[in-house]
């Protein structure tokens, strides 16, 4: 379910805490990636969220599941289209 949510994630306050919250809940590791990895996909995210993102990457125990969205994270920050300057 948060998979999908995070397809149509709001990036706003009010929105991003609860919606963190709930990925913390999450038990599994892979379906926490997934939606992660989900969000990532946005077009536009806030650095509030990429913090976010950020911090529930550390969270994740299994190595392999931290490194793909700590890469992807990376990538992202790393793209044109993701800087200030062209935003």
């Amino acid at each position: 379910v948060l998979e999908h949510a995070a397809a149509r994630y709001i990036d706003v306050a009010a929105v991003r805490e609860p919606f963190f919250t709930a990925v913390q809940a999450i038990s599994a590791d892979h379906q926490r990636r997934e939606v992660l990895e989900s969000l990532l996909r946005q077009p536009a995210l806030s650095p509030e969220t990429t913090q976010a993102i950020a911090h529930a990457a550390r969270q994740l125990a299994a190595d392999h599941e931290r490194q793909a969205v700590l890469e992807q994270l990376t990538a992202r920050s790393s793209t044109p289209a993701a800087s200030p300057e062209t935003r």
